[in-house]
């Protein structure tokens, strides 16, 4: 009788999905004839996204890292990225999968509960100051402010379902390099496009939008490959090198800073070549230095690599010789935080809080005209403390630091307890403990309230479920 009613709740599913199909056809052939390029990137992309679900069954968490793995993703004619898209994937389909009895439940542990009331003061903040769905449409603001934590929370806890083994690990690895080749595409059409933009307010993009994509491969490749294997391998030292040049040459300075730091965290994590990666460390801070005093007499290095640079050589910061060195701008912006945070200082501005009138001022005016204002009027802190104190006041701060510090936490200590053979779990724990590290260490100059746990909750999520994978022995050590 059980196996009967499994099959009719599975046949009905299909039945589902075949009708969900035939509307979107319908809907794409009406869209095509009526030459409407937005929905009809929509409609591709909900086939698109249908067909893939039935396509990978039980592996639909695979559509994580896909969309992930190289940062936000802009996808033509969606209205969400590629962090968002995910997130309603993974959780949509969890909940039809729970419905068809092909999914547990969610088990609440102490790994979760430390985000519950972070959580739950958020929206109370919400309920003191209720935003409606009137600016839903914008990139982080308004009502999507509020659905991108509800998204990560869901998330971490459709991830905690899962038990990724050593073969589930192997596949999450290889989807991790598919979403960073996706990723490099889409930042050379998408880089191309916002150069073009910036030129005509009078600012360079420079290349960091081409190459940025090549500092997650850098991440993957030693989160995979130990320093030693890397070293004795012409592929991978060539694959290594490239990626750390593009990532120096992009100007981005807090991914520079990441890349030096990961080989050293590795070996701390790992305990070995612990003496290997000093020497080559040392090694690399001599040849910076030997380029940055050569700068100019016996060759010139780029703008945009003096900007990452200066993290290691405070002096460029200093020199003026490169637009965009110093911290001017966050220096305004984290200014305008403090004041806000010194006038509300238990509950912030409220949350997300904009008048219609300032929602129709950040929609008219460029990034290039009014840089700060405009990102002050968005709530875009570029600070992790200086945004949960100044939207949702200093306690709601604390409450986000105490989840930061302590997924920072967990994440290191899951790593010390996995095998490095088979690598693959260790690969994928790594990598996700070392982005949540990067988030901790940089929490300073980086950060958003909304978009920070967007990115934060999900990531612990895939930890939790590698750790679900593991064997009591395994989870014992250490």
């Amino acid at each position: 009788m059980a196996q009967n009613v499994a099959s009719y709740q599975t046949r009905m599913y299909q039945i589902l999905f075949g009708l969900g199909l035939v509307f979107l056809a319908l809907v794409l052939v009406k869209t095509i004839m009526g030459g409407n390029t937005t929905n009809l990137g929509m409609a591709v992309g909900l086939i698109a996204a249908v067909c893939a679900v039935l396509a990978l069954d039980k592996y639909y968490w695979v559509l994580f890292p896909l969309l992930t793995a190289g940062g936000v993703l802009a996808i033509p004619g969606l209205p969400f990225n590629g962090a968002e898209l995910a997130c309603i994937a993974v959780i949509g389909v969890y909940f039809v999968r729970l419905a068809a009895h092909r999914a547990g439940g969610f088990r609440v542990n102490s790994d979760l509960l430390v985000s519950y009331p972070l959580f739950v003061w958020i929206f109370f903040i919400w309920a003191l100051n209720p935003t409606g769905f009137a600016i839903f449409g914008s990139e982080s603001i308004g009502a999507r402010f509020y659905l991108r934590i509800i998204m990560g929370f869901l998330t971490l806890h459709v991830f905690s379902t899962l038990a990724l083994g050593e073969r589930e690990c192997k596949i999450f690895f290889w989807a991790l390099l598919a979403g960073l080749l996706i990723s490099f595409v889409n930042s050379m059409v998408f880089g191309a496009f916002v150069e073009q933009e910036l030129a005509e307010t009078g600012e360079t993009a420079g290349a960091r939008y081409y190459l940025i994509a090549f500092a997650p491969l850098y991440h993957l490749l030693f989160s995979r490959f130990s320093l030693g294997r890397i070293l004795t391998s012409p592929w991978l030292l060539f694959l290594v090198s490239t990626s750390a040049l593009a990532t120096v040459i992009s100007g981005k300075r807090q991914l520079f800073a990441r890349l030096v730091i990961l080989p050293v965290v590795r070996a701390i994590v790992t305990r070995q070549y612990r003496m290997m990666t000093a020497i080559c460390c040392f090694i690399g801070i001599l040849f910076l230095t030997f380029a940055v005093a050569g700068d100019g007499a016996l060759w010139s290095i780029p703008d945009s690599a003096k900007r990452s640079l200066s993290v290691v050589f405070p002096s460029l910061r200093e020199s003026g010789r490169f637009e965009g060195a110093s911290d001017t701008f966050r220096e305004e912006v984290h200014k305008s935080a403090a004041e806000l945070i010194k006038r509300h200082p238990w509950v912030g501005r409220r949350g997300f809080a904009m008048s219609r009138e300032n929602a129709s001022w950040l929609y008219t005016t460029r990034l290039g005209e009014i840089n700060f204002a405009l990102h002050v009027a968005s709530g875009n802190w570029h600070g992790y403390w200086h945004a949960f104190a100044a939207d949702f006041g200093i306690p709601g701060a604390v409450m986000a630091g105490i989840v930061l510090f302590y997924i920072t936490f967990r994440g290191l200590s899951l790593c010390r307890k996995i095998p490095m053979n088979p690598p693959y779990r260790f690969t994928v724990a790594f990598y996700y403990a070392n982005l949540i590290l990067g988030a901790c260490l940089f929490s300073i100059t980086s950060g958003h309230s909304s978009t920070s746990l967007l990115a934060l909750w999900p990531n612990f999520g895939i930890l939790l479920a590698v750790q679900n994978g593991l064997t009591r022995k395994e989870l014992e050590k250490g």
